[in-house]
C-alpha cells in the first residue's frame, strides 16, 4: 500500500513538470514575442525542475514513510499497554460514547467488546456520580486534570465489588476529545487494609499486655514512647511520662549508668544493664533493662528498651541466700552431686553438717562421688536407685542407709533425696538426717502423745468421776432436806432447810451446765433420735412461756407448715435449745411479739431440711457482737446483769447441740428492733405418719396421798447416808427396808428374803452393781425380781450401758423423792388419794391464808407491789423452777418478818408447786396473787 502511495507520488510530480513545461509552450506560441527557441527552454527547465524536484520528493516520501511506520509501531505498544493493563480501563468520548476498552474491561464486564462499544457509560458502568453535575466526564470538560471515585460493581450473585476510578482527559490536537477511565478491584486492597489494621490491634495488643515495660528514647534521651505495663510498674500515667526525661526517674548512681547507656547506643551498641527506678510514690523497684539503638539514613534518632520487673527476683534471691544459708547451719546435711568430669554424683555443693556426718572438708568431697563414701554393703543399692530417679523412676523413700565416715566409722543417717537441675544439666539432692536426733525426736512425739492421750483421758475421767463423786453427796444433801422438810414443822427451821435445798438445786444446775458444755467438747454427748412431732413440740414450748409473754403484753405466734411429718429428731435436746432462744427472746423483749417458724427446704421423700426461727422485737445485738454471744460464759456487752441475769453458757451450749445434731444456727440482729435466731437442720428422716399426741403424765407423786401394799426394798449401796435417806422414805410410805453396801452381801441378801424390788447402786467394792444384776439374772430364785439402778454417772453411753445391763429402770442420782416414788410404783402395788392440786390449795384453804395479825401491814403492802410483784412477772415468762423456788423462799422470809401466815402457805404453796414442776399449778399461784393483795388492802382500808 505504502508503495503504491510513493509511485503516485512520483508519477504526480512528472506530470506537474510536464503540466509546466507544457504551459510554458503554449504561452510562447500565444504570445509571439516568445523565441522560437524558447521550447528548447521549456523543456529543458522542466528536466532542470523534475532534477530538483524528484530527489526533494523522494526524500520527502522517505521521511514519510519512516514516520508512519514510528507512528504506526507506537499505537501498536500503545495498544499493547492498553489491552496489557492490569487495571480494566475504557475511553469514552464526548458524547458518554465507549469507544475503546481493553481486555480487563471486558473481563470485568463480563460483555464482548463490540457490545461495548456504542454503550453509554453510565449504560456500562454506573456510578453514584452519573447524571449528576459531578459526573467525571463533565468535570473533565470543565478543565479538572484528574477525579477519583469509588464505584461499586455488583455481580450476578448479588456481591458489590468496590472500585476505585481513576478518570483523566484525553486529547487530540490540543483539544479534549473525551476521557480514559481506570478501574481498580479494592477487594485486595480491603483485605490488606484490614489485615493491616488487625496487626496493628495486635501489635497494640501485644505491647499493652507484655509483662515487660517498653520505653523509646529520642537521641536527647527524652520519652517519646511507653507502654502500659512500664506506667503501672513506676506509677506514673502515659501522660506524665511522654516529653520527660529518662533521667528524671532514677536517683544519682543509676542516672551515670543511664548516661553511659545512651552514650554507648550512639556509638550503635546494644547494652543490658541493672536500674532501681524510683516510683511516683517514692518506691525503688529493681529491673532490667535490654536496649538497643534507632538509626534512620545512618543517622542515631534513639533507643529503645525492654524493662523486665526484677522485684520477684531480688526477693527469691534474698530468700535463696536465706534458705541457702540456713541449709548451711541446719542440722541436716545437704548435698548437691552431678555427674561431671567423668565422675558419678560428684560432690557440687555440701553443707557444714553435711561434712560433720562424713567427717570429710568441702575440699575433699569435692574431689570424690557420694557414693564413695556409702557402706560397701549398700553401695549397689544407692547406685542403682540413683541411676534409676536420674532416668524419671519414681520410687519411695529410703528411710536410712550407712555411710562410713573419713575415720573409718560408721554412721546411720536418714537419708532422702530428689532430682533437680543445676547450670541446666540434671543434678541430684541428698538430704541427711542423724538417726539420733531424729530417734529422739520419735521418742518425743511419741511420749508427748501418749501424755496427751492420758490427759485427755485423765479429762474424760475427772469429768466422769466429778459427776459422780459430786452428785453422790448432792444426792444425800437434797434427800435429808426433803426428809427433814416432810418432817420439821418449826418455820424458821423449815427455812434453814429450803436455803440448803435451793443451795444444794442451784449447785446442782450449774455443775450439769458445765458438765454438759465440757462433755460436748469432749465429744462424750451422743445424739438419741427418736420420732418427734414437731407442732406438739411448739405448744408445748408455747404452754411454759405464755403466761409470761400474756403479762408482758407481747404477741406470741407459731408458723409451722401444714402439712409438716413427724421427723427423728433428738426431742430433748432440741426442746432444750428451742426452750434457751424463746427463754432470751421473753427476757430481752418489751413490747412487740414473738414468732417462732418452722419451714422445710429440700423436701425429699425420705428426707428434708428443717429450718426453726425464733423472731423477736427486743433489743437487739449489735453488729460487732453477734459472733461473741455464741461464746461460753459470754453476754452481750452494755447487758444489764442485775436485770437479765444467767451465765452464758444457754447459746453456747445451744450452738454445740444444733451442730451435733448436723445443723447450724445463725443471728440476724439490728439494735433497737430485734433479732431473728435461726436453726437449720440438715437431712432429717421423716416418719410416714404423725405420731399421735403424747399426752403429759403426772410425773409426781405426793407421798401423803401414797399407800404401798406390803412388800420388802433391798437397797444396796456402799454410801450409808444413801441407804439411810431411801430407808427412812420408803419406810414412811410403809415398806420394809433391806440393806447392804456391796454386791455380795445384795446377792445373799437376795437369796434369803427374795424382796419385791432391788435398789442398786452401780460402783461399789468388792463387787459392783453390773456384775451383782448379772449374778442375780441367773439364779433361778432371784432371776425375777426387778432391779432399779442409782448412779450419779449420767449420760447416753451410761443409760446405753444400764439398758444393755438388764436393769428394769434407773434413778439419777441425786434424785428427787417424786421420781423415787413413780420409780418404785411402776413395780409395786399402790393406792393414792384424790386431792386438788397445789395450785388449786390456795382456793381450797382459803380459810387459812390468814391476815388478820399482820404486823406492819403498810410497810408489807408496800414492799409487795415494789418487790414481789415485779418478780412474779418476770418469773412468770421464763417458768425457771429453781428461780421460782428461791423466789418462794424470800417471799416465806418476809411473810414470816411480818407475821402474815397466810402469806407464808401460799409461799409454800408455791415452792411445792416448782419443787415437783407443776407448771399449771404455778401458774394458779401466780394468778392468785392479785386476790392475795387485794385481800391485803381491804384488810388495810377496814384498820383505816
Amino acid at each position: 500500500m505504502r508503495f503504491i502511495e510513493n509511485r503516485v507520488t512520483l508519477f504526480s510530480v512528472l506530470g506537474l513538470t510536464a503540466i509546466f513545461a507544457m504551459t510554458e509552450l503554449s504561452i510562447m506560441f500565444i504570445l509571439p514575442s516568445f523565441q522560437l527557441t524558447r521550447p528548447f527552454q521549456a523543456v529543458l527547465d522542466a528536466l532542470l525542475l523534475s532534477a530538483v524536484l524528484v530527489p526533494i520528493l523522494c526524500y520527502y516520501i522517505k521521511k514519510r514513510d519512516r514516520a508512519e511506520e514510528g507512528l504506526w509501531a507506537s499505537e501498536e505498544r500503545a495498544r499493547h499497554i492498553f489491552n496489557g493493563a492490569g487495571n480494566a480501563m475504557r475511553v469514552i468520548d464526548r458524547d458518554f460514547n465507549v469507544v475503546e476498552s481493553n481486555h480487563a474491561m471486558i473481563k470485568l464486564s463480563d460483555i464482548s467488546d463490540y457490545k461495548i462499544r456504542g454503550m453509554k457509560c453510565y449504560d456500562h458502568l454506573e456510578g453514584k456520580l452519573c447524571h449528576t453535575e459531578d459526573c467525571m466526564l463533565k468535570q473533565i470538560l470543565r478543565g479538572e486534570k484528574r477525579i477519583e471515585t469509588v464505584m461499586y460493581k455488583e455481580t450476578p450473585d448479588g456481591r458489590k465489588i468496590p472500585m476505585h476510578v481513576v478518570a483523566t482527559p484525553l486529547f487530540r490536537k490540543g483539544v479534549i476529545i473525551g476521557v480514559i477511565e481506570s478501574f481498580t478491584d479494592l477487594t485486595d486492597l480491603k483485605k490488606k487494609d484490614d489485615a493491616l489494621k488487625e496487626s496493628e490491634a495486635r501489635y497494640r495488643d501485644l505491647v499493652s499486655g507484655m509483662n515487660e515495660g517498653l520505653i523509646a528514647v529520642d537521641e536527647k534521651g527524652y520519652i517519646t514512647f511507653v507502654n502500659p505495663k512500664l506506667c503501672e510498674l513506676i506509677e506514673y500515667s502515659h501522660d506524665e511520662l511522654i516529653g520527660s526525661h529518662i533521667t528524671d526517674f532514677f536517683d544519682e548512681e543509676n542516672r551515670q549508668i543511664l548516661r553511659s547507656e545512651l552514650e554507648n547506643h550512639a556509638m550503635g551498641n546494644n547494652s543490658q544493664c541493672e536500674l532501681t527506678w524510683r516510683t511516683k510514690t517514692g518506691k525503688m523497684i529493681p529491673t532490667l533493662m535490654s536496649s538497643s539503638p534507632i538509626f534512620t539514613n545512618g543517622v542515631y534518632q534513639g533507643s529503645y528498651g525492654v524493662i523486665t520487673d526484677l522485684s520477684r527476683v531480688k526477693e527469691a534471691e534474698t530468700l535463696y541466700r536465706t534458705v541457702l544459708d540456713a541449709a548451711s547451719r541446719s542440722k541436716v546435711g545437704f548435698a548437691l552431686v552431678q555427674d561431671i568430669d567423668g565422675i558419678e554424683a560428684k560432690h557440687v555443693y555440701v553443707n557444714d553438717y553435711y561434712c560433720e556426718l562424713t567427717g570429710y572438708t568441702r575440699e575433699e568431697l569435692s574431689q570424690i562421688s557420694a557414693h564413695e563414701i556409702v557402706h560397701p554393703s549398700m553401695r549397689d543399692i544407692v547406685v542403682d536407685r540413683y541411676r534409676r530417679k536420674m532416668r524419671g523412676e519414681d520410687l519411695p523413700r529410703y528411710n536410712e542407709i550407712e555411710f562410713v565416715k573419713r575415720n573409718g566409722e560408721t554412721v546411720t543417717v536418714g537419708l532422702n533425696s530428689a532430682v533437680a537441675t543445676y547450670n541446666n544439666k540434671p543434678a541430684f539432692i541428698y538430704y541427711l538426717t542423724d538417726n539420733t536426733l531424729e530417734k529422739q525426736m520419735r521418742d518425743e512425739l511419741k511420749r508427748a502423745k501418749e501424755e496427751a492421750e492420758s490427759a485427755n483421758r485423765a479429762k474424760s475421767e475427772f469429768l466422769a468421776n466429778m459427776s459422780h463423786e459430786i452428785r453422790t453427796p448432792m444426792n444425800a444433801v437434797i434427800g435429808f432436806s426433803d426428809l427433814l422438810l416432810s418432817i420439821v414443822t418449826d418455820r424458821q427451821q423449815r427455812d434453814y432447810l429450803e436455803s440448803i435445798k435451793t443451795a444444794a438445786g442451784n449447785l446442782l444446775t450449774l455443775i450439769n451446765d458445765i458438765l454438759d458444755l465440757s462433755k460436748i467438747e469432749a465429744g462424750r454427748i451422743e445424739i438419741q433420735y427418736e420420732a418427734v412431732d414437731p407442732v406438739q413440740l411448739l405448744n408445748e414450748v408455747k404452754q411454759v412461756f405464755e403466761l409470761k409473754i400474756s403479762e408482758k403484753g407481747l404477741r406470741f405466734m407459731i408458723d409451722v407448715e401444714s402439712d409438716l411429718p413427724s421427723l427423728m429428731l433428738d426431742e430433748t435436746r432440741l426442746r432444750q435449745v428451742i426452750f434457751n432462744l424463746v427463754g432470751n427472746a421473753v427476757k430481752f423483749t418489751e413490747e412487740g411479739y414473738i414468732k417462732i417458724t418452722v419451714e422445710t427446704e429440700r423436701r425429699r421423700r425420705e428426707a428434708l431440711d428443717l429450718r426453726i426461727m425464733v423472731e423477736d422485737t427486743g433489743i437487739g445485738i449489735p453488729k460487732d457482737q453477734v459472733d461473741r454471744i455464741f461464746e461460753s460464759f459470754t453476754q452481750q456487752e452494755g447487758q444489764s446483769a442485775r436485770k437479765y441475769g444467767g451465765t452464758g453458757l444457754g447459746l453456747a451450749i445451744s450452738k454445740r447441740l444444733v451442730e451435733l445434731m448436723n445443723g447450724e444456727i445463725s443471728v440476724t440482729s439490728r439494735v433497737g428492733e430485734g433479732s431473728t435466731f435461726t436453726i437449720l437442720l440438715r437431712d432429717v428422716k421423716i416418719i410416714a405418719k404423725r405420731r399421735p399426741p403424747k399426752e403429759r403424765e403426772d410425773q409426781t407423786i405426793d407421798l401423803t396421798r401414797v399407800s404401798f401394799e406390803s412388800a420388802s426394798v433391798l437397797v444396796v449401796d456402799d454410801a450409808e447416808d444413801n441407804r439411810t435417806l431411801v430407808r427412812e422414805w420408803l419406810s414412811r410410805a410403809g415398806l420394809d427396808v433391806l440393806e447392804a453396801e456391796d454386791g455380795e452381801e445384795a446377792l445373799r441378801l437376795a437369796r434369803e428374803s427374795c424382796p419385791d424390788l432391788i435398789l442398786m447402786d452401780l460402783k461399789m467394792p468388792k463387787m459392783d452393781g453390773y456384775e451383782a444384776l448379772k449374778r442375780l439374772k441367773s439364779d433361778p430364785m432371784t432371776r425375777k425380781i426387778p432391779v432399779i439402778a442409782l448412779t450419779a454417772s449420767v449420760g447416753s453411753m451410761v443409760e446405753s450401758e444400764i439398758e444393755n445391763a438388764g436393769f428394769n429402770g434407773y434413778i439419777p442420782k441425786p434424785f428427787k423423792i417424786p421420781d423415787l416414788m413413780k420409780k418404785l410404783s411402776e413395780h409395786l402395788s399402790y393406792a393414792e388419794k384424790e386431792t386438788p392440786r397445789k395450785g388449786e390449795e390456795i382456793a381450797h384453804h382459803r380459810e387459812e391464808l390468814r391476815f388478820e395479825e399482820i404486823e406492819g401491814l403498810d410497810e408489807l403492802i408496800d414492799r409487795l407491789r415494789t418487790e414481789i410483784a415485779p418478780r412474779i412477772e418476770e418469773l412468770s415468762g421464763a417458768m425457771e423452777m429453781d428461780e421460782i423456788e428461791e423466789f418462794a423462799r424470800d417471799l416465806d422470809e418476809l411473810a414470816r418478818k411480818y407475821k402474815a401466815e397466810g402469806l407464808s402457805k401460799y409461799a409454800e404453796i408455791l415452792h411445792d408447786c416448782a419443787e415437783s414442776f407443776d407448771v399449771t399449778g404455778v401458774k394458779n399461784s401466780f394468778n392468785k396473787f392479785t386476790e392475795i393483795m387485794g385481800e391485803l388492802r381491804r384488810i388495810q382500808e377496814e384498820r383505816g
